[in-house]
């Protein structure tokens, strides 16, 4: 079993996904596993932008993500509604023997990757890979929402909801979206962890739909994120033989 870095996920953890009109968000960029982990290294290098959207306006936090390493990002929140945060980073370099390449994609859902390598009978080929980080947070300010939530921003692989997790009821299932460079990606695995205090963090795997929708049941409050890897070759590439994408979604309920 695979149990090196690829097990990590990546997000973006609020110090409160609920505020009130006047405070101050802060948020870290996390890399672990089950919402333990620690800060993510060498950010100033590796972002590309952080944005935080509200109903009717958009602010660049890109320059607040790069000026340090490791200090939390803070920024005013005068506004009651729901916002949302999107962040993207540069390509990383990670080469992987056949082993553990095929590992990672059997615990990461990527089972078109594995089916083709099987296919081709290239599993005992090793791996060089670019991979790219898609993170959304959604946090909310006061008790007003708003359908920013769903907006599309753009990202190569991006998890987008169809439905505000702050209007929900327990009763409710969460639905959204996967999109693969704006196009719906059908079939798809992804996964889901929930963490409440005093509980082990649970994970399950779905599956999205013909039009690459999904949903599941937001049976319990406490910390919910989404995550999905999504692969594909690059070919004649002297760098690279695949380029994967990294995206979550995070929020509270």
């Amino acid at each position: 079993m695979y149990s090196g870095f690829r097990t990590h996920e990546f997000w973006l953890q609020p110090t409160s996904y609920r505020l009130a009109a006047g405070d101050t968000l802060r948020l870290d960029l996390m890399v672990g596993e089950g919402f333990a982990g620690e800060r993510w290294a060498k950010r100033t290098e590796r972002s590309q932008s952080l944005w935080l959207y509200g109903d009717k306006e958009a602010e660049d936090l890109s320059a607040l993500v790069k000026a340090n390493d490791s200090l939390r990002i803070e920024t005013p929140m005068p506004k009651a509604g729901t916002y949302l945060l999107a962040f993207e980073s540069n390509n990383s370099f990670l080469a992987l023997e056949a082993d553990k390449f095929n590992d990672y994609l059997r615990e990461d859902g990527i089972e078109d990757i594995l089916a083709l390598r099987t296919q081709n009978q290239q599993l005992e080929l090793p791996s060089r890979e670019w991979y790219r980080r898609c993170a959304k947070a959604l946090v909310q300010v006061g008790k007003k929402t708003s359908p920013v939530f769903q907006k599309v921003v753009g990202m190569d692989l991006e998890i987008v909801p169809l439905r505000n997790p702050y209007a929900n009821t327990k009763e409710d299932n969460m639905q959204g979206k996967l999109l693969y460079l704006g196009q719906a990606l059908a079939n798809k695995a992804f996964f889901t962890w929930h963490k409440a205090p005093g509980k082990p963090t649970r994970k399950e795997k779905y599956y999205t739909d013909a039009q690459g929708r999904f949903s599941f049941p937001l049976d319990q409050p406490g910390e919910w994120m989404v995550s999905c890897v999504h692969m594909v070759e690059v070919p004649d590439n002297p760098e690279a033989n695949y380029q994967s994408y990294w995206a979550t979604l995070t929020f509270a309920f």
